[in-house]
């Protein structure tokens, strides 16, 4: 579940969800199966669904302790562009996206 919630939570998994999702009242998106398949989620090895367990609990633990978790969240984030081949251009614009 570690390399699901790092992907879940990521700013790749954000910038498809802003993009593929239709927005409905309130800046909402409409959360529908058919959506959902449209985001390709790649399957990961064991060795790394292992690391992205470990650095997803790192981060939860230091936010339980309210510490910063800006390095860690970045450091996931190009782990996540890495795995998917994004570029340099485009790992910017997914981070840029916000």
């Amino acid at each position: 579940m570690g390399y699901l919630t790092a992907m879940l939570n990521s700013k790749l998994f954000r910038y498809c969800f802003r993009n593929n999702f239709p927005e409905l009242l309130g800046e909402t998106r409409e959360l529908s199966k058919v959506f959902f398949e449209q985001i390709k989620i790649k399957k990961v090895s064991d060795d790394n669904e292992k690391e992205f367990l470990e650095l997803v609990e790192t981060i939860q633990a230091m936010k339980t302790r309210k510490e910063d978790t800006t390095n860690q969240e970045f450091f996931i984030e190009q782990k996540i562009a890495s795995f998917y081949e994004l570029s340099e251009d485009e790992f910017d614009i997914v981070n840029n996206a916000e």
